[in-house]
């Protein structure tokens, strides 16, 4: 439509159109990437992977994982732990941004605190997902 108010600028709109045109190949992806996390790590995660999900993150929840975190750096595999110990916003975000104050919600910061998340991004391969996962396996035992 011409002369259309936008919201936002034209770069801003083509890596929207090139996201949306590959939204179902990204969702497929992170699905079979959260399938071989599963299938190597299924002694350590207490949910399936349905085939309904779209991950962003597979998710274990784990003693320490900063020390696994630390151990995998080790071997050259690298994790954020963005929302490790913080149960609304992550790690770069002020919980006070989202009115939250320590305390609120005391079984959501225990939890946070045995957060580790795996990568199901377009840029992690099956043999990447299959190395992490091991790796992560062989840190658990």
């Amino acid at each position: 439509v011409l002369f259309y108010p936008a919201l936002l600028s034209n770069s801003q709109a083509n890596i929207l159109f090139f996201e949306l045109k590959e939204l179902s190949n990204n969702i497929a992806h992170r699905r079979e990437i959260a399938k071989v996390y599963a299938h190597i790590l299924s002694a350590y995660r207490h949910q399936s992977v349905d085939g309904e999900e779209v991950p962003l993150y597979f998710t274990l929840l784990v003693e320490n994982p900063r020390s696994i975190q630390e151990q995998l750096h080790t071997k050259g595999i690298h994790l954020s732990l963005y929302w490790t110990g913080h149960p609304i916003v992550p790690s770069k975000i002020a919980p006070s941004v989202a009115h939250y104050r320590e305390g609120q919600c005391p079984v959501s910061e225990d939890v946070s605190a045995t957060v580790l998340n795996l990568p199901t991004h377009r840029h992690i391969s099956k043999r990447a997902a299959a190395r992490i996962a091991k790796e992560v396996a062989l840190c658990l035992k």
